[in-house]
């Protein structure tokens, strides 16, 4: 077993630039998500919502919609939605 030495110890020192391109991977995945199991007013409104997002400039959100929008024929090929119930709304 290994000796704790006093004098040593580690810090650790994440680079400058932090976890650059999370943010757009965090969206993209959201929405990705919302299409493969969501009804589909849910998947349409978070699909939508990611333009204007994009549009402002935020950070990584141009990434994300291009790479939503590369993948999302693939997500709805795969769609699979829980089945209805006696109270799920029309259209879902």
């Amino acid at each position: 077993m290994p000796a704790a030495v006093p004098a040593l110890s580690a810090r650790p020192q994440p680079g400058e630039q932090g976890r650059t391109g999370r943010s757009g991977l965090v969206r993209r995945n959201a929405v990705l998500t919302a299409c493969l199991r969501r009804p589909r007013p849910v998947a349409l409104r978070a699909v939508g919502d990611l333009a204007p997002i994009a549009a402002t400039g935020r950070p990584g959100a141009r990434r994300a919609l291009r790479a939503t929008l590369e993948r999302l024929p693939t997500a709805l090929a795969q769609r699979h939605t829980p089945p209805r119930t006696s109270n799920t709304p029309p259209g879902c």
